[in-house]
């Protein structure tokens, strides 16, 4: 394995053993992973299937994912005529968005499950939002807490809905980023970083979160190749 591989994964895993890291995972759910259950107001049970999204409620949600300013805009746009209060300075992200269908009426209660949907797991009592879509296009925020890996509201239908995750101004990140690949073929790639470098990630990580950092700068470059 080659060495920048080898550091990405060092900074992933000590980042996961020293702090609780939100993690972006709306890829890896699957709609066996995000089940729901749901009654009407008088108790009777709904039965609720998921589905992978339809191709427009896809192409907004890919817009998300990709441009946290646009599912940024877009909640905020969501939240008025609301008596929602969105966090200060928060940072969104999805990590969920999934097709549900059932026979809701008007007062039915929904309980989703969203336990897989970060690797960690959710906190007790966190806030989720639900945006909710309608069938003109436009989105509905609806907020829930996270009680038990599930996630409870109340809905008089259902559509596509994706799971936003929203922090107190501190970056949303995954700790598996991308690494570039190294060319084994090309002779003039160089696969070594400094110990400088090294550092620099972990620390960018740790104030990510907030988290204050005291570092002695040293360097040096390894070679996975010599060691030297």
């Amino acid at each position: 394995m080659k060495m920048k591989k080898l550091v990405a994964l060092a900074v992933a895993g000590m980042l996961c053993l020293g702090m609780s890291v939100t993690a972006f995972a709306a890829d890896s759910v699957t709609p066996e992973d995000a089940g729901a259950v749901a009654v009407d107001k008088d108790g009777n049970t709904i039965t609720i299937t998921a589905s992978d999204l339809n191709a427009e409620a896809q192409e907004v949600v890919d817009k998300w994912e990709a441009d946290p300013e646009t599912l940024k805009a877009d909640v905020e746009k969501a939240v008025e005529g609301t008596n929602i209060t969105l966090k200060e300075n928060a940072e969104y992200a999805v990590i969920g968005a999934f097709e549900y269908e059932g026979d809701l009426t008007p007062g039915s209660e929904i309980t989703f499950d969203v336990s897989a949907m970060l690797p960690n797991g959710l906190e007790e009592g966190q806030t989720l939002y639900l945006m909710h879509g309608m069938p003109d296009g436009s989105w509905v925020l609806v907020e829930t807490t996270v009680k038990d890996g599930k996630a409870t509201a109340q809905l008089d239908s259902l559509s596509p809905i994706a799971f936003v995750l929203a922090s107190d101004g501190t970056p949303i990140v995954n700790p598996n980023p991308p690494v570039d690949p190294v060319d084994p073929a090309d002779p003039n790639a160089d696969d070594s970083i400094t110990v400088d470098e090294l550092v620099n990630l972990i620390v960018d990580r740790l104030k990510a979160n907030n988290v204050t950092v005291n570092r002695t700068v040293v360097s040096s470059r390894v070679s996975p190749k010599t060691g030297e």
